[in-house]
């Protein structure tokens, strides 16, 4: 097993962009959702322009709710 040796994100724009690529979502659908420009997405995630309470907020329910929805190796035995 190898061990990664980057550095976790640490700002709130940096851990937006990496949960927007685990889920493997591109700028544009992010934007889409939010019903925001792809430019204030990019903003968010390079820590440039403040993330409003409300979009923080559907971000992290979008983020977290994927993992209760991915099928666990229990459900295969089934």
């Amino acid at each position: 097993m190898t061990v990664s040796q980057e550095e976790p994100p640490c700002t709130l724009g940096q851990r937006l962009r990496y949960c927007r690529q685990e889920c493997q979502y591109n700028v544009e659908d992010i934007a889409a959702l939010l019903k925001r420009k792809p430019k204030t997405i990019r903003q968010y995630e390079d820590d440039t322009r403040p993330v409003p309470f409300k979009d923080l907020w559907l971000l992290s329910c979008l983020y977290c709710c994927l993992l209760y929805t991915s099928p666990s190796p229990r459900d295969r035995s089934l």
